[in-house]
């Protein structure tokens, strides 16, 4: 599926995407990167895609029925319905607004021109460790047996977004010296992806108990170690930074 970032953002834009800015680093220089849940249109079918969302979220897609999203916002079935068509629609509009934060935040990150590669692999490294977590495992896993035209949607961003901002990154890094100019970008992207594919997956992380975040910092470790030159590894871990996930900046 194409996703233009148009028809990605368009029910993310009801819940207040374009809301107050967060910090996303704990440096003195601060990213801004939009953050949900600001004053968005209080409308109908925001505060529905809301309601499901956090439901979603925490309960799975299985176990929250239409009836229960309704209720819980003192609304008939037959009103909710008028706004999405179906539970798989609705499911589909939440699973797309937060596909466009991660967007958001990740072409904030690569396309900051305050911050050179060294810095923006850190930020990108610790962004996507705290997303990551976000769908948890039952959402993730119902996606795949209930709703698998979701599901590809997902596998597609992280082939289409995430691999050509990720490009636009390590390119960068090759004019600044600090990645190998050796390396094959497309092949080196191509494994990164498959990785992410495979392993951050639901069935892999249930069956074999392991985090999702773990996982990614194991890829990234791997990859990101083994093309950096020697003067942007020690230029990485003179400024204290570390190739972690789950930590503002990548700061230690």
């Amino acid at each position: 599926m194409d996703f233009d970032l148009y028809n990605l953002l368009k029910d993310s834009l009801d819940i207040g995407i374009r809301g107050p800015y967060h910090k996303t680093m704990k440096t003195n220089n601060v990213l801004l990167v939009s953050k949900p849940g600001g004053p968005g249109p209080d409308t109908p079918r925001a505060r529905i895609l809301s309601r499901a969302r956090e439901m979603f979220l925490s309960q799975g897609f299985v176990r929250v029925t239409v009836e229960e999203i309704s209720a819980s916002l003192g609304i008939s079935k037959a009103t909710l319905y008028k706004y999405y068509s179906t539970k798989e629609d609705l499911l589909r509009a939440v699973i797309r607004s937060i596909l466009a934060e991660v967007l958001s935040g990740v072409e904030a990150i690569v396309g900051n021109k305050e911050r050179d590669f060294i810095q923006k692999l850190a930020d990108l490294i610790a962004f996507m460790g705290g997303e990551l977590p976000r769908l948890g495992t039952t959402l993730p896993q119902d996606l795949q047996k209930m709703a698998p035209a979701v599901w590809r949607e997902i596998d597609e961003f992280r082939k289409e977004k995430i691999y050509k901002n990720l490009k636009v990154l390590l390119e960068s890094g090759v004019s600044e010296g600090d990645i190998k100019k050796s390396i094959d970008l497309d092949l080196l992207l191509m494994m990164f992806v498959s990785l992410v594919q495979d392993l951050i997956n639901p069935d892999v992380l249930v069956r074999r108990s392991w985090r999702a975040t773990d996982v990614f910092e194991a890829i990234i470790t791997v990859f990101f170690e083994g093309i950096m030159t020697d003067k942007a590894r020690k230029k990485y871990h003179d400024r204290g930074l570390v190739l972690r996930t789950g930590r503002r900046g990548g700061l230690a």
